[in-house]
């Protein structure tokens, strides 16, 4: 059988009208000659109709049956030797029945028929490696280090709902009647559209949210707080509290053009953060270290300078016991 992924996305640009011919002509092929292809769709697109309204399923067989009318006339036409036809038919009411389900019943392509229902979406990235990633809603995450997300279409609330561990900027897609929903941690973030960061690694004791443009609500089983351009909220993990501030958002997007900045931040946790750009392991034999606060910019260098630039601003040495162990310390 054809790979899944290169058939669902021909298939998706299909639908969206950016096939081209060489590329409607390989679906085509596919959808006639391998008789997997045919299943596997068929089964995807069958996978939907327990969620998909009476009505538009009513339209959607309606609408396939005057296709497959309509294609079999056509198709007796040009019959090949064996006189089989079903296959042709078969192509063109797939293609109507993908369209019509998108286009009548707005679902996700991605989540609805190229998987079985309520499956999520799971994208995930490494040490030193950042991604940029777009949903089936149309909505766009830039994912930083060691990020994992996990996406899906609550159908019985009419919820998207991603759930987040590491930092990721949002730019969510408008939908009023279907919210969007971050869950990071114990701490929830609601909105319908706009641009936030979150910030919420299963390492660090704290979630921050930093908004940018719009509103959001952040919320937790005893708090909820709706947020303004230019408020960051700070979510305790430990006391379970959160707390709320007004700053720069530009601040907290600029790991997304490649800078890391640091406002006042624990050197434990810029620590934590150099740890994870350049995938090394590092820790701290001077305890004292833990507390002291930096602000500033660092912007992609070596790791060599970075532990330069880093170590002189804290006052603290720092010896590197094996290519991905790194010891800072004060001396006495």
């Amino acid at each position: 059988m054809e790979d899944r992924e290169d058939i669902r996305q021909l298939v998706e640009k299909y639908l969206d009208n950016e096939a081209t011919l060489i590329e409607r002509a390989r679906l085509d092929s596919w959808l006639e000659e391998d008789e997997q292809v045919n299943t596997w769709l068929s089964a995807r697109i069958d996978s939907t109709s327990g969620i998909i309204d009476p009505d538009v399923r009513s339209r959607l067989d309606a609408r396939i049956h005057e296709i497959y009318e309509s294609a079999e006339c056509d198709d007796i036409m040009h019959r090949n030797d064996s006189g089989n036809h079903h296959t042709a038919i078969w192509r063109i009411g797939m293609a109507a029945a993908v369209a019509v389900i998108a286009t009548l019943s707005g679902m996700l392509i991605y989540n609805h028929v190229m998987q079985p229902a309520e499956q999520p979406l799971i994208v995930s990235t490494r040490a030193g490696e950042r991604s940029q990633v777009t949903l089936p809603d149309g909505s766009t995450l830039h994912l930083n280090h060691q990020t994992e997300i996990s996406y899906r279409y609550d159908h019985k609330k009419d919820q998207r709902v991603l759930d987040l561990h590491g930092e990721a900027a949002f730019d969510i897609e408008t939908d009023p009647e279907h919210p969007f929903i971050v869950n990071c941690d114990g701490l929830n973030i609601e909105c319908k559209g706009t641009s936030f960061n979150v910030k919420g690694y299963p390492d660090e004791g704290k979630v921050t949210v930093v908004l940018a443009d719009g509103a959001i609500t952040a919320s937790t089983p005893r708090q909820s707080i709706t947020m303004k351009p230019g408020t960051m909220v700070s979510y305790d993990k430990q006391m379970r509290h959160m707390s709320s501030t007004m700053v720069d958002a530009n601040d907290y997007y600029e790991w997304t053009n490649g800078c890391d900045r640091f406002n006042d931040e624990r050197f434990d946790d810029i620590l934590r953060t150099i740890s994870r750009r350049y995938g090394v392991s590092i820790s701290l034999l001077t305890p004292s270290l833990r507390d002291v606060r930096l602000s500033g910019s660092l912007s992609p260098k070596t790791l060599d300078e970075t532990l330069g630039i880093i170590s002189a601003a804290a006052g603290a040495s720092y010896i590197m016991e094996s290519d991905s162990t790194i010891c800072f310390y004060r001396e006495p």
